[in-house]
């Protein structure tokens, strides 16, 4: 005897089967007029006998009570040697519902049909006591209503299963066939009836990423072969088909053109205590559905929690490739099989982000010698610097609304920390997508040493939607602040977010939304260094004088400000002044950290724009103060050209951060000569291991 095979692989399908062994059976008497003679039946689900005997019934199942089952009888009455008469009759059959048997119901039939109805007890017929009847058989387990059947459809019965992901198990059609003779008309006959369709189960886990390890609402599982917003092309449930109710036989390739997408019927199916740990969906669809072209090939999707999850081939061809109901010729068959219940375990984890970023050091690019009408910006760095940004970062993740950048200090920012390796990973519990279309912004903060550790920066006005570092003008020094203040973002530039699960957007504007492919974090020095190198002619009269006192002032220039999270920014926040730049004891150069800015601007008193003044004391000048000036000389800094080029230094009209503005100066008596040098500080890349949404 075949004994029933459940398989499991990951995911798994199971199937029934059993087959009959005879059994010796005595001959019943039979007295015409005594005995009323109605055919009794029993029924179940499970394999269908082309004779009646009895059977083991392990691996069987009884039907839910009351299930209505629509019965053909087909026999024959041979009333004399040229008449042989077929007859045919239909009746209901209810399945009783206070069965004590698991396997088994008994069948009470509305009308009653009798064995004299088929000429039994007629002597002359022996056709029935040899041949019997032939029983068909057609209901939906379940069912108080038995299905209709045309006399012209028991051959090709039309049928369709549910797409809707409503009363799926309403369309699980169960067919049956029975031989039985007149003289085993007592013993247990019973009609065994098979599932015809296929069967798909996917029982799903919440895993890593849930609360609690729990779905918030029940989830949807579709049967699809489209990944995301596709809607054609890729379908393979086939939805209808035609059944021959008298073999059992299904008809669906003539039905390739009705392959659509399932959505399943889902409900929880865990623990009382724990409910919402486990849900399970369930599908009906028609044998010769393709499921599986390649072990990528999708099978189905899944949407908990606001995120999309789509299930992969591989496990299923696997399982598939072990089972020998699935060969053909030895040749592995992926597609469904009529009576087949597929199962697909899954657990579902949220995807985590990581992290990997990296810093390059500043770029100098020197602008062209100019007559003094100046304004630039000189790149802050040095071309010594290191090429990686500490031990560790500050990692804040934001959703933006109208209001910008909510940066949580509490609970959305994250320490990540350097491995030996160069990797980098969030400290603590891994940090999840909360929905598939969510965008989140991201930004590192970090500040250097000179041996290369990371020190802490404060962000003010956290809850305000716009958090900032507040900033001032200073002599540069590579390792203090704010010359080390490093902020890092994705360099998503005008891309949008390629998702096919939702409306792609601007990840600019509108952030990133989950994947689980690399992302880089760019870190960038946000304030900028100007550098002025002044000199002048010493072999003629234009000659001036230049020292260590020379003093080299910006006009109308921010010295304090904010620099923004959201938006890395800066934002001038004192009025505009003169700043004096850091001379040290080099006669030649002045250097400063400077607040990014614009050039020029305007105001209520007119345009202005930024200059560099240089003031000139006497060469015998001893207190430095104004009776010692010799001449004071402006350069308009906007205009400034890089070196051997018609390019602007500032081309935008403005410094920026992240650059080192270096502008030589030639100081005559006639007036200034300027030349300016642009350099980009350092540039931090992500080597493309970045950050896993």
């Amino acid at each position: 005897m075949k004994r029933t095979t459940i398989l499991y692989v990951g995911l798994a399908f199971g199937w029934l089967t059993a087959c009959s062994e005879s059994e010796p059976l005595s001959t019943p008497t039979y007295t015409v007029g005594v005995e009323e003679n109605p055919i009794r039946l029993q029924a179940g689900i499970g394999d269908n006998p082309s004779t009646a005997s009895t059977r083991a019934l392990e691996g069987h199942t009884a039907l839910a009570g009351n299930t209505a089952i629509t019965l053909r009888v087909d026999g024959k009455w041979k009333k004399s040697e040229s008449d042989e008469t077929s007859i045919t009759k239909y009746t209901t059959a209810t399945a009783v519902s206070d069965n004590d048997d698991d396997h088994i119901n008994a069948l009470t039939l509305s009308p009653t049909l009798y064995w004299d109805d088929y000429g039994t007890a007629d002597p002359a017929n022996s056709l029935n006591r040899t041949a019997g009847l032939t029983i068909y058989g057609v209901a939906v387990d379940g069912e108080t209503t038995a299905p209709t059947v045309e006399d012209n459809q028991w051959t090709a019965f039309p049928w369709e299963v549910q797409t809707d992901g409503t009363d799926v198990m309403k369309k699980d059609l169960l067919v049956g066939k029975l031989n039985l003779k007149f003289d085993t008309r007592n013993a247990n006959n019973r009609l065994d009836l098979k599932h015809l369709l296929s069967k798909i189960t996917v029982n799903l886990t919440a895993g890593k990423g849930f609360d609690g390890s729990k779905f918030t609402t029940l989830p949807k599982v579709t049967l699809t072969g489209n990944v995301g917003a596709g809607t054609t092309g890729s379908e393979y449930a086939i939805t209808k088909g035609t059944v021959d109710l008298t073999t059992g036989v299904v008809s669906s390739s003539t039905h390739n053109e009705d392959k659509k997408e399932i959505t399943a019927a889902v409900a929880w199916s865990g623990e009382s205590s724990d409910l919402q740990n486990k849900a399970t969906a369930t599908a009906l669809l028609f044998p010769k559905s393709v499921f599986a072209l390649s072990n990528e090939a999708i099978v189905a999707k899944v949407e908990a929690d606001g995120n999309i999850y789509y299930i992969k081939a591989a496990a299923l061809r696997t399982a598939i490739e072990s089972n020998s109901n699935h060969k053909e010729s030895g040749t592995p068959v992926y597609h469904t099989l009529s009576g087949f219940h597929y199962v697909i375990n899954v657990t579902v984890n949220k995807t985590d982000i990581q992290v990997k970023a990296s810093i390059q050091d500043w770029d100098k690019i020197e602008s062209q010698e100019v007559e003094p009408e100046v304004n630039v910006q000189v790149s802050t760095g040095s071309s010594t610097g290191s090429n990686m940004i500490g031990n560790w970062f500050d990692l804040y993740y934001s959703i933006m609304d109208n209001s910008g950048f909510h940066f949580d200090g509490s609970e959305r920012k994250r320490t990540v920390n350097k491995g030996t390796d160069d990797s980098w990973a969030i400290e603590g519990d891994a940090i999840y997508w909360p929905t598939h279309t969510t965008h989140y912004f991201f930004r590192g903060v970090t500040a250097l040493t000179a041996s290369g550790q990371s020190l802490s920066v404060t962000l003010e006005d956290m809850d305000s939607g716009n958090p900032y570092v507040t900033v001032q003008n200073g002599p540069f020094s590579q390792y203090t602040s704010p010359s080390n203040l490093l902020m890092g973002k994705p360099e998503t530039g005008d891309g949008d977010c390629g998702s096919t699960d939702h409306t792609p957007v601007n990840m600019e504007e509108k952030g990133i939304c989950a994947r689980t492919t690399p992302i880089g974090l760019t870190f960038r020095y946000m304030m900028s260094q100007v550098e002025v190198v002044l000199s002048t002619d010493v072999s003629t009269s234009k000659k001036v004088h230049l020292d260590a006192k020379t003093k080299v002032e910006i006009t109308n220039c921010y010295t304090k400000g904010n620099i923004y999270l959201g938006s890395m920014k800066a934002e001038g926040t004192e009025p505009r002044t003169n700043y004096q730049l850091d001379a040290g004891s080099d006669q030649s150069h002045r250097l400063s950290i400077i607040l990014p800015q614009g050039l020029t601007f305007s105001d209520t008193e007119g345009t202005k724009k930024l200059q560099f003044k240089v003031t000139v004391y006497k060469e015998n000048a001893t207190t430095y103060t104004d009776s010692d000036i010799d001449d004071i000389y402006y350069a308009d800094i906007a205009p400034i050209k890089k070196q051997d080029s018609e390019d602007k230094v500032a081309p935008e009209g403005k410094w920026e951060s992240g650059k080192h503005y270096v502008y030589k100066l030639m100081v005559l008596k006639s007036g200034i000569e300027v030349v300016a040098k642009l350099t980009d500080w350092t540039t931090v890349e992500s080597s493309n291991e970045d950050v896993w949404l």
